[in-house]
Parts: C-alpha cells; sequence; structure tokens
C-alpha cells in the first residue's frame, strides 16, 4: 500500500515537506486545511478498526501523535479537543452490551473524527 503524502498522517515527515512548500507559496492556512483533512481521515480509519472490534493500535497512536503536532496551529483547539477523546479511549474496558463486536471507545473515536471534521463549530473545553 504506497503513501499519499496529501493525505500522509500529521506526524509524517512527507507531510512537514508539504506544508513547508505550502508555506513557501503563502499558502499556510491551505497547507493547514490539509493536516486537518489527513488528521480526520486517520480517525476514520481508526474507526474502522474499532467498528471491528480490533484496539486502536497504531492508528490510535499515529491519531494522537497528529494532534499534538498541531496544537499550537490555527486549529489547535480542534486538535486539543481530538487529542483528549483519544485520550480517554484507554481507560475504556467495557464492551456495549447492545454492540459487543465494537471496541471500547469506538463512540469517543468516532465523535474525535466528527470533531476534526467539522473544524469550525465551536468546542467546548475539556473536562465539562
Amino acid at each position: 500500500m504506497g503513501t499519499d503524502t496529501a493525505r500522509a498522517p500529521a506526524a509524517d515527515p512527507g507531510w512537514a515537506d508539504l506544508a513547508r512548500v505550502a508555506a513557501r507559496e503563502g499558502d499556510e492556512e491551505a497547507a493547514f486545511a490539509r493536516l486537518v483533512e489527513s488528521h480526520q481521515d486517520r480517525l476514520l480509519r481508526l474507526c474502522e478498526r474499532m467498528l471491528g472490534g480490533h484496539d486502536g493500535g497504531q492508528e490510535l497512536q499515529l491519531a494522537r501523535d497528529g494532534c499534538a503536532a498541531g496544537a499550537d496551529g490555527p486549529d489547535g483547539g480542534v486538535l486539543r479537543a481530538v487529542g483528549g477523546l483519544l485520550e480517554q479511549i484507554e481507560g475504556r474496558a467495557d464492551r456495549d452490551p447492545l454492540r459487543q463486536l465494537r471496541t471500547p471507545g469506538f463512540d469517543l473515536a468516532l465523535v474525535a473524527a466528527t470533531v476534526a471534521r467539522t473544524p469550525d463549530a465551536p468546542v467546548p473545553a475539556l473536562g465539562r
């Protein structure tokens, strides 16, 4: 399976090269939009794994790394909120009694993907 650098995870050095090129061309906002889009893509892959009953594995770790990498950018609030949701997955152990095949924490991953897809929507502060 090849890697499309425009959709590479945020922690991937290839993405950083893409962002630098876009920044040199004066399009930092577009470069960051690609970061959020690639991150949302990573979150959907995480949801797919968890829907099938698998643990988050590498997809979960890459999603967390992507949140940390973009936390100081223009959509940092969104990425910090997504990261907060992803951190809560580790503490989930009980399976949903109506959906035994889903990995515990699937609901949090799905909400995280939704938040990443709608970065202009207001994000409540963590801990509410």
